[in-house]
């Protein structure tokens, strides 16, 4: 999601940026958590860089929400892409993928269905695969509404 790269709000750190896999997750975004205060609620949104690789975010995503007590943490799902434009990962994949990390999470994640937001809504992509700039604020409005209500009533 190019336009929310380590978006910060008052209570919230929404983790994510284009192009990056699980070792930037690793490093960076972890270390972005960190540094910036430990904020009561983590979002975070990833893409489809290994998308193969399910089994290990799991693992890193669990371990990295442990080490923090008292925390919200939100895993937003991978959104679909347009698969007349883009080849090179399916819905399927991506379908697969989300669900085998939604179930693989503990219960300390919440989830935030993206991947059925953009279902829902028409999208328009100029590649299939990054959604246009108005679809990102729309997102990301969203999000932030989907995390406030999971908050009040999770």
């Amino acid at each position: 999601m190019q336009t929310t790269k380590n978006t910060i709000t008052t209570e919230a750190l929404f983790i994510t940026d284009e192009n990056v896999g699980l070792n930037w997750f690793v490093t960076d975004a972890s270390n972005t958590y960190h540094n910036n205060g430990q904020k009561e609620i983590c979002i975070v949104a990833l893409g489809i860089r290994d998308i193969t690789r399910a089994a290990d975010y799991i693992s890193v995503l669990n371990e990295f929400a442990n080490k923090y007590s008292n925390k919200y943490f939100v895993f937003v799902t991978v959104g679909p892409v347009d698969e007349e434009k883009y080849k090179d990962v399916t819905n399927e994949q991506i379908d697969s993928f989300n669900q085998t990390v939604v179930a693989g999470l503990n219960s300390k994640w919440q989830i935030v269905d993206f991947n059925q937001f953009v279902r829902e809504h028409t999208f328009s992509t100029q590649d299939g695969l990054h959604y246009a700039k108005e679809n990102y604020i729309e997102t990301f409005a969203w999000i932030v509404n989907s995390v406030k209500t999971q908050t009040i009533t999770g």
